[in-house]
């Protein structure tokens, strides 16, 4: 109990609520590291509680009816940003969505996130309720949201995300952006007099090659830099940018660590999709649960040095985060024997770091 406590007060200082609900978020949190599920009916039976294991499955339903009329998306945009110490440094944000089907009902949200470690950590989200993409005012507004209180470094979408309004706002707003674009995309050339297709401004490229086109181009109604390179197969990827162009390539490479972060929502750790909800505001208050088990995940990266075990091909055989999502896991699961150990992961949490050396 000495853990559930520790964790309850350290979220007490972002999270401005009663005793009962600080209970209930602190007792999902570590569930999900011992469950491995956003299910309820799991969760329920891995509650810290006396009572039967139906009555922690309703008192879980009535922190989530409870939970999707506040207004929590600012506070955990704040707290990311403490734990994380995002405010002394230039970061990379990335937009993207994840969508899957429970029955008829389609279930998508659109991700705001920053890439700490190569891993995406959600700062903003919108769950949209419908099938297909994001409108370009949802996505302005979450990214209204964080803009204002980090600095950005690098701001990467893929191909989806365009529109002549959502530019504009991008530039105007002088967010150093690089977004992937459809290869049917047209230009305007000479003058205003007619359009050129990418692909065929493209079409020298060689396999292997890259070509970076550093004259303004006017593009969706907007003057913006090409890079563009074709891969091994022949394939060309095509990124438009508002600054220089010469790294624009390898900067959107960055958009992948959201890809990584979605998979660890799903089937790679917490198993997101296993939810019976489809309320959009019940999947924007798991999704509010979910990011803080990532963000304590990676920050106890921090104070864990472990000796990375690669495979034949040289990568390493598991991850940053399967590494520390595991050994989380085996405090929780064995709490009498590792009781100090996880006290000092909770504590990371706080702006504080201890280093731990684990074998």
């Amino acid at each position: 109990m000495k853990h559930i406590c520790e964790l309850q007060n350290i979220l007490e200082h972002y999270f401005n609520w009663n005793k009962s609900r600080l209970t209930v978020l602190t007792n999902l949190l570590l569930g999900l590291f011992l469950v491995k599920t956003v299910n309820l009916s799991e969760l329920a039976t891995a509650l810290y509680s006396k009572a039967k294991i139906d009555s922690n499955f309703k008192r879980i339903q009535r922190f989530f009816n409870w939970l999707i009329f506040l207004d929590y998306q600012d506070i955990l945009t704040d707290a990311a940003i403490v734990i994380l110490d995002l405010k002394n440094k230039k970061n990379d944000l990335v937009l993207d969505r994840t969508d899957w089907k429970f029955g008829k009902k389609h279930i998508n949200i659109l991700t705001l996130a920053v890439n700490f470690k190569g891993i995406c950590i959600p700062l903003a989200w919108i769950s949209l309720g419908r099938a297909g993409n994001s409108k370009t005012r949802d996505r302005i507004s979450i990214l209204k949201k964080v803009i204002e209180k980090i600095k950005i470094n690098s701001f990467t979408a893929d191909r989806e995300f365009i529109g002549c309004e959502w530019f504009e706002f991008l530039i105007n707003s002088k967010i150093p952006t690089y977004i992937r674009i459809k290869e049917d995309t047209q230009v305007l050339k000479e003058n205003g007099k007619y359009t050129v297709g990418l692909k065929d401004i493209c079409k020298n490229i060689n396999c292997g090659k890259r070509k970076i086109f550093t004259d303004l181009q006017i593009l969706l109604g907007v003057k913006v830099y090409i890079a563009a390179s074709r891969n091994f197969k022949g394939e060309l990827l095509i990124v438009v940018t508002n600054i220089c162009p010469k790294k624009a390539l390898k900067i959107y490479k960055k958009r992948w660590a959201i890809e990584t972060l979605f998979g660890y929502l799903k089937t790679k750790g917490f198993r997101f999709e296993d939810t019976h909800m489809t309320d959009p505001r019940k999947i924007d208050a798991w999704m509010l649960i979910l990011t803080l088990a990532v963000i304590w995940t990676l920050k106890a990266n921090t104070l864990v040095q472990t000796k990375s075990i690669y495979a034949s091909h040289g990568r390493k055989r598991k991850s940053l985060f399967t590494n520390c999502f595991e050994r989380l896991r085996k405090c929780l699961l064995c709490v009498e024997g590792y009781l100090d150990e996880l006290l000092i992961y909770i504590r990371v949490l706080h702006r504080k770091n201890i280093v731990l050396n684990v074998s």
